[in-house]
């Protein structure tokens, strides 16, 4: 925070003990990542942040790193690989079952009627 003049705050040091008590909160990661010359609110800010506007980067950088985390404890995706279809056993393929059985049928085969006959 020392790339802003000190008298653009009424308070210097009322402002310095808010915003470290702020900070305090958040993990070392967060707070160095916040108030980075290079990183920090800053290098996005023309004029001395408020309390608030630092908080909410601290937020922000905090889910950040709590999105990296979950994705990181996912872990690596595979590749699906084409999967080829089962083989029926022995003797139980189409051709076999069409000359065991003949042709196939049912109520929803092209070129018949379905007829439902429930008794109510």
């Amino acid at each position: 925070m020392s790339a802003y003049r000190r008298d653009d705050y009424e308070s210097p040091k009322l402002f310095i003990i808010q915003v470290r008590m702020n900070l305090e909160r958040y993990s070392q990661d967060v707070v160095a990542y916040v108030t980075d010359p290079v990183t920090g609110v800053q290098t996005k800010k023309d004029w001395p942040p408020s309390l608030s506007e630092i908080v909410k980067a601290c937020e922000a950088r905090a889910s950040d790193l709590a999105m990296a985390e979950r994705y990181r404890q996912m872990g690596t995706v595979t590749p699906r690989v084409a999967r080829t279809p089962p083989l029926a056993p022995p003797g139980q393929d189409y051709d076999t079952m069409f000359k065991k059985h003949g042709r196939p049928f049912g109520p929803f085969e092209q070129g018949r009627q379905f007829t439902y006959n429930a008794k109510r």
